[in-house]
């Protein structure tokens, strides 16, 4: 591999979220070590398995994000026929090639672009999983605190009371303060 997808690993490997392994072609978990050279061995050890994805896992064992190793093997190698003496076929060969390079070049574009949006995709994935860690520790927050409102002398008052104050709470928590638009007073 050249130093150049060396690198690219290296930096995807140290993007926040900081991965805590990585696992490559879905099979072989690699710890990744807690010493200032962490990157360039966990990039070693990935370049000597030879892999063709790694995904970077969390705490948990949850995929993080993906990276997908370059293939140089795979690039078709440009057409090398003896150069036709007729115009027309000359016309032809050179517009054939120029096609091929234009096509190898959306392929790459649209690769490129189906990665980012992998990317993006993973990271609304983690977002949208810690949103709903939090409304389930809202929720439970919520039924602890009705357990504890259990009032013989007046349920109604004092239950309404601290409800209503909760329930403020939990919606500033998850939908954020309200702001009044214009006009409101």
């Amino acid at each position: 591999m050249g130093r150049a997808v060396i690198s690219g690993l290296r930096r995807w490997l140290k993007t926040p979220p900081m991965p805590v392994a990585v696992r490559c072609d879905g099979k072989t978990v690699i710890r990744i070590p807690n010493h200032s050279s962490r990157w360039a061995e966990t990039e070693n050890s990935v370049s000597a398995l030879g892999c063709g994805v790694i995904e970077a896992l969390d705490d948990d064992g949850t995929v993080i994000r993906v990276f997908r190793m370059p293939d140089t093997e795979d690039k078709p190698s440009l057409q090398k026929e003896e150069w036709p003496s007729n115009d027309t076929a000359q016309i032809a060969q050179a517009i054939t090639a120029a096609c091929d390079r234009a096509a190898s070049r959306h392929e790459n574009a649209y690769r490129m672009a189906f990665d980012r949006l992998s990317d993006m995709y993973n990271a609304q994935a983690l977002r949208l999983e810690e949103a709903y860690r939090r409304v389930v520790r809202l929720e439970t927050a919520l039924i602890k605190a009705q357990a504890y409102v259990v009032d013989d002398e007046n349920p109604e008052g004092t239950a309404d009371a601290l409800m209503t104050g909760l329930m403020s709470a939990v919606a500033a928590k998850v939908v954020g303060p309200v702001v009044p638009g214009n006009g409101a007073k």
